[in-house]
């Protein structure tokens, strides 16, 4: 229900099975965490010891506590990604019906003759996708494996503010000299984070490796990241 057509004298307002909660009724702490929490997801990826099936997973909240909206009779609360809608008609992400926003979650699987190869994604905002690419070329064109990838040092385009242009350049202090300098001759403007910096995304990934000999056995690699909480596990 958009805010607008939510009546401000009621705190509550039914819509079929939900309550939604009014945000002129939120405490000040509320009010306070929406403006100041930070983008909060979690993934997950997973893969049978068959090999033949895996999965990639993602739970994203987006504005930190999301929409601010909590069903109360569950106590789910929903996120806002619909906020990457426009509201500009004729714009190739107008809010219209049956239509998903432009969003940046990137749940990934990569195949090999048809097979589940690399299960992958990322975390982190406006640089998910570029996390994306950036392991996906390590695994692909550079022939690393999946914790090199993960590890790898990063760059970003990132955003000064919601639905921004990617006007920012960042680059982890791993990077060679020469490398930042070759970003000042294109005219950016780099900024240095630190080695490992939760602000250039999280990674996890799964690789499947289906050996000949003997036949349909198969070795599994993980790796998380380590500018985030997580962990491989097998059992």
């Amino acid at each position: 229900m958009p805010w607008s057509r939510a009546p401000s004298t009621d705190s509550w307002t039914d819509s079929g099975q939900v309550r939604w909660r009014h945000p002129s009724t939120l405490t000040a702490s509320a009010r306070s965490c929406r403006r100041r929490c930070q983008p909060a997801a979690a993934r997950s990826t997973c893969a049978p010891r068959t090999g033949q099936a895996a999965l990639s997973a993602i739970e994203s909240n987006y504005a930190g506590f999301g929409s601010g909206l909590v069903d109360p009779a569950t106590g789910i609360g929903y996120q806002n990604r619909g906020a990457f809608f426009r509201l500009e008609p004729g714009h190739a992400n107008s809010l219209a019906p049956s239509k998903r926003t432009l969003h940046t979650l990137t749940p990934g699987m990569l195949l090999r003759d048809g097979r589940p190869w690399v299960v992958h994604g990322s975390m982190g905002g406006e640089i998910q996708p570029q996390v994306f690419a950036q392991v996906v070329s390590a695994i692909v064109d550079g022939g690393v494996d999946v914790a090199t990838a993960v590890g790898a040092p990063r760059w970003a385009a990132d955003v000064p503010r919601h639905l921004g242009l990617p006007s920012l350049t960042a680059l982890e202090t791993r990077y060679r000299p020469e490398v930042v300098d070759g970003f000042r001759a294109r005219g950016h403007v780099p900024r240095i984070v630190d080695a490992w910096s939760s602000a250039m995304g999280h990674a996890h990934a799964i690789e499947i490796i289906h050996d000949s000999e003997p036949e349909d056995h198969r070795t599994f690699a993980a790796a998380t990241d380590l500018r985030s909480e997580g962990l491989p596990g097998a059992w």
